[in-house]
């Protein structure tokens, strides 16, 4: 990778021809979600869940320090505090990352 980084750094025309290909695919990407979304969309309102459906709208947020329950939702974020932290590390399906990250 050292090499191929030096090689590309001396050689302007390939800098700037990598930089477009970069832009042009970032570019079709958006192309892409303004195609695509508005039919997820229309498909998750007649046939998700109640929380697929409230992801079209808001950002999701799990309040939580329960890893399992963060994994399941998977939400766009997660905030937690001390008081949740000490409630799941108290919980038994977490003794071992509790041991693990006093070791």
């Amino acid at each position: 990778e050292d090499v191929f980084r030096w090689m590309l750094n001396e050689d302007p025309m390939a800098t700037s021809k990598l930089a477009e290909g970069i832009r042009n695919f970032a570019a079709d990407i958006v192309k892409l979600e303004d195609v695509v979304k508005p039919r997820v969309d229309a498909w998750m309102r007649r046939h998700g869940t109640q929380l697929d459906k409230l992801k079209l709208y808001t950002t999701i947020v799990c309040d939580t320090g329960d890893v399992e329950a963060i994994k399941m939702i998977k939400p766009q974020d997660a905030t937690t505090n001390p008081s949740l932290i000490f409630k799941a590390a108290t919980m038994p399906k977490y003794a071992g990352l509790v041991e693990d990250a006093i070791a």
